[in-house]
C-alpha cells in the first residue's frame, strides 16, 4: 500500500503537468492579419458598448469594437475593428481593421469552410464576445497589447 501511494505521488505531478500543457495545445488558432478590409457583401455588422476615456478629448472621447461578417460567394471573412467616437458618439475614425485567419480556426475545429461559416453570437461586455462555428460556440477576447497590436484571446468553448 505504502509503496502504491508513493508511486501515486511521483506520477501525479507528471500527468497534472502532461494534462496542462494537453489543455493548452486545444485552444483553438485565432490569428489575426493586417488587411484592408473588402467588404463585397455585408452580412452583419454588430458593435460593442462603448468605453470611455477618462482624460477624452472633443474628437476622442472613447471606442468600440466592431464585427463585421464579409462574405464573397460561399467564403465568410470576420473583421474585428476599433473605432474612435467623439465626444457627441459619433464615429471619428477606424484605428485599426484586421482580418481573423480563419484557416486555423476550421482546421482546429475539423470543420469544413463551404459547409459552416463562421457567424458572430453576442457582445458579453465591450472587450469579449461569441463566434458559432457549426454546432460550437466560440468565447473571445480581444486584447490590445498597444496601440496596433491586437490580439484575440480564446476564452472558452
Amino acid at each position: 500500500m505504502k509503496n502504491n501511494l508513493s508511486k501515486l505521488i511521483i506520477l501525479l505531478p507528471i500527468f497534472l503537468f502532461a494534462f496542462n500543457i494537453s489543455c493548452k495545445s486545444q485552444n483553438p488558432g485565432l490569428s489575426l492579419i493586417d488587411e484592408k478590409p473588402k467588404y463585397v457583401l455585408i452580412r452583419n455588422i454588430s458593435t460593442s458598448n462603448p468605453t470611455y476615456y477618462e482624460n477624452g478629448d472633443d474628437y476622442k472621447a472613447g471606442h468600440v469594437y466592431r464585427i463585421v461578417e464579409s462574405s464573397f460567394e460561399i467564403y465568410n471573412s470576420i473583421y474585428v475593428e476599433k473605432i474612435i467616437f467623439d465626444i457627441e458618439e459619433i464615429p471619428s475614425t477606424i484605428s485599426w481593421s484586421k482580418k481573423l485567419k480563419t484557416e486555423e480556426l476550421y482546421q482546429f475545429l475539423k470543420l469544413g469552410e463551404e459547409t459552416n461559416p463562421i457567424l458572430f453570437g453576442e457582445w458579453l461586455n465591450p472587450n469579449s464576445f461569441t463566434l458559432k462555428i457549426g454546432a460550437n460556440t466560440l468565447k473571445i477576447k480581444i486584447r490590445e497589447v498597444n496601440f496596433k497590436d491586437v490580439e484575440l484571446v480564446f476564452v472558452s468553448m
